[in-house]
């Protein structure tokens, strides 16, 4: 398993990720589990079939660092046109 992926599956299921980290650490936590959406073709290929996109986000609030899947509403309209 990846070092990301534990984060990943937990969004992937929940929506939602929170972890306590370092704060000099959330830059490379960000950018591994962002990483670990782009890897997941399988995960893009079902949501493409529905017309559905999700945006990562992230939130950082001293050492505690949550992540987000949160369902991206223009471009879901914009496939419907």
């Amino acid at each position: 398993m990846r070092k990301y992926q534990p984060i990943w599956n937990i969004l992937l299921k929940d929506n939602i990720a929170s972890l306590i980290a370092p704060i000099s650490t959330h830059p490379r936590i960000i950018n591994g589990v962002r990483k670990e959406k782009c890897r997941d073709e399988g995960w893009k290929l079902l949501l493409l079939d529905k017309g559905i996109k999700y945006r990562l986000l992230n939130r950082s609030e001293g050492n505690k660092l949550t992540f987000t899947l949160e369902k991206d509403m223009n471009y879901e309209c914009r496939t419907r046109l």
